[in-house]
């Protein structure tokens, strides 16, 4: 069972090179052609996969086809092999949606601040939410620049702000405290200047408090190198020749 799952982690790691492999600077033009082509086929196949499997979707079409056609060729020498690439590519998939998800939320929350602050300045010079919201939306760098565009372009075709607020804010999203309170103060007639001043605070607050739990779990996670690495090669420097001399004086 071992050398099956061996066996199919290398066809996993050869179709991975295979597909990152750098192109000779000579090469038959029909060569060329050729392996274009089965890139494109595995295109093709990796995106009919990723439209039926959403998971799949962060990874590249290219690696979603060739890591299927390697599971479909490894099926007859090796079914638990393949299922066990499958399931390591769902996995990773998995993992990588996951980790892009945290890293927006990290940039909104740090972006936030200085957004809202921006916001407040052009509201307090003078324009109109509506247009001050279309120059954030200029000057906002992603990921919170995306949410801004979206605001700024359903106002600019005749929604009103508050709507707009709201259909660009999807429930759970970073900006949805923010996208009520502003769509509250619009619907109110509120001053819009003090809601901005006091969501920056929270941001602030908010983006520190992160901050914070991330420099506290970083000496959990120093632990796993220590032991799965570091402890390991000690005993295998240093206490295991002891215990083979002991051994061998004792024998």
């Amino acid at each position: 069972m071992t050398a099956l799952v061996a066996l199919g982690w290398v066809g996993w790691v050869a179709a991975g090179w295979w597909i990152r492999r750098p192109l000779p600077r000579r090469w038959d033009v029909d060569a060329f052609a050729d392996a274009r082509g089965h890139d494109r086929m595995l295109e093709r196949i990796g995106g009919r996969i990723q439209r039926r499997i959403s998971v799949l979707a962060e990874l590249a079409p290219l690696t979603v086809g060739a890591t299927a056609t390697a599971c479909v060729l490894l099926v007859v020498v090796s079914p638990p092999a393949a299922i066990a690439i499958g399931l390591g590519t769902v996995i990773t998939a998995r993992w990588r949606a996951l980790a892009v998800a945290r890293a927006e939320r990290r940039q909104l929350a740090e972006q936030m601040p200085q957004a809202l602050d921006l916001l407040r300045l052009c509201v307090e010079a003078g324009l109109s939410p509506r247009s001050a919201m279309g120059r954030l939306a200029r000057h906002v760098p992603e990921p919170l620049g995306v949410w801004c565009r979206q605001v700024s372009t359903r106002a600019d075709r005749g929604m009103p702000l508050a709507e707009a607020l709201l259909a660009a804010t999807a429930p759970g999203h970073p900006m949805e405290l923010t996208a009520r309170t502003l769509a509250s103060a619009e619907h109110s007639g509120v001053a819009i200047g003090g809601a901005l001043e006091h969501l920056a605070r929270q941001s602030r607050a908010a983006a520190r408090r992160a901050s914070l739990e991330r420099v506290h779990r970083l000496p959990v996670q120093m632990l796993i190198p220590l032991v799965c690495c570091t402890l390991p090669a000690f005993l295998a420097v240093a206490v295991v020749p002891l215990v083979i001399s002991q051994l061998r004086s004792v024998l």
